[in-house]
């Protein structure tokens, strides 16, 4: 007898499991992060550092420290096959019906069967309201949303290339690599330079305090990190807690040049 498989792989079994690590943020968290830099003494900074660049630094690292070691990491798997209105409840339940399943005992079973299905609503409904809820606060989330509920699939874009293939790859090459050939601070510090050179003689550019404040809390915390690996969830969570330090950085040298931990990846 001979037992044949068939060639063709389902999407399930040809995909691969994801996993990403998460950072957990709650009310409890973020309030231990914000009395974490309210309880600082930042001068300790100030005054162990000689210069902009080992100061900017030395509180880029601290502050990562903290949130570290506040902010709890979580590893979550990801299936191919993984619905977001799926909870732990739902997860619980579908794992005692494998119980049952392995140990043969048929009335347990049907039982878990009839609870599953129940659950799989409950759980369709609290999503479809979390939708609706999207729709006035976070119209990106709530487009998503429906996405996933209608089952439609973005549809991939067609490049047309008019020019040789080769060419065009060697384009694409020379703009993702430019910031390998080129250096911007060149660039900046001529731009700081123009903005200084239209001050009255003798005046200063100083940033205000307020005037931070309200740009960390008008971030974005769905934009990546910037060169010195700062989230913007860290940022805008503790707004109030960092401008006071990011006020002294900037006005530090009076705006001349801007620190290489802003310009620059490690």
């Amino acid at each position: 007898m001979i037992q044949l498989t068939s060639k063709y792989r389902t999407v399930l079994k040809k995909s691969k499991v994801d996993k990403q690590v998460v950072s957990v943020w709650n009310v409890e968290n973020t309030e231990m992060l914000q009395d974490c830099f309210a309880c600082t003494d930042w001068t300790v900074f100030e005054d162990s550092c000689t210069n902009i660049d080992e100061l900017t630094k030395s509180i880029t690292e601290y502050i990562k420290f903290c949130e570290n070691v506040t902010i709890k990491k979580k590893e979550t798997i990801y299936f191919p096959n993984s619905k977001p209105w799926i909870n732990e409840e739902l997860r619980e339940v579908l794992s005692l019906k494998l119980k049952a399943f392995k140990s043969r005992d048929k009335e347990a079973l049907i039982k878990w069967e009839k609870k599953i299905k129940a659950v799989v609503r409950e759980c369709k409904k609290q999503y479809k309201e979390k939708v609706e809820l999207n729709i006035k606060t976070n119209p990106r989330n709530a487009w998503d949303g429906l996405e996933v509920m209608s089952g439609s699939k973005k549809k991939k874009a067609i490049l047309n290339v008019d020019t040789d293939v080769k060419e065009y790859a060697n384009k694409l090459n020379q703009f993702y690599a430019r910031f390998d050939v080129h250096d911007f601070r060149n660039t900046t510090e001529l731009k700081i330079k123009d903005i200084l050179n239209g001050l009255v003689e003798g005046q200063d550019f100083v940033v205000q305090e307020n005037d931070v404040r309200r740009e960390l809390e008008k971030l974005n915390v769905r934009k990546a990190c910037g060169p010195d690996g700062l989230s913007g969830r860290l940022l805008k969570s503790c707004y109030q807690e960092l401008s006071g330090i990011f006020t002294i950085l900037f006005n530090s040298n009076n705006f001349t040049r801007l620190p290489s931990t802003y310009l620059e990846n490690d």
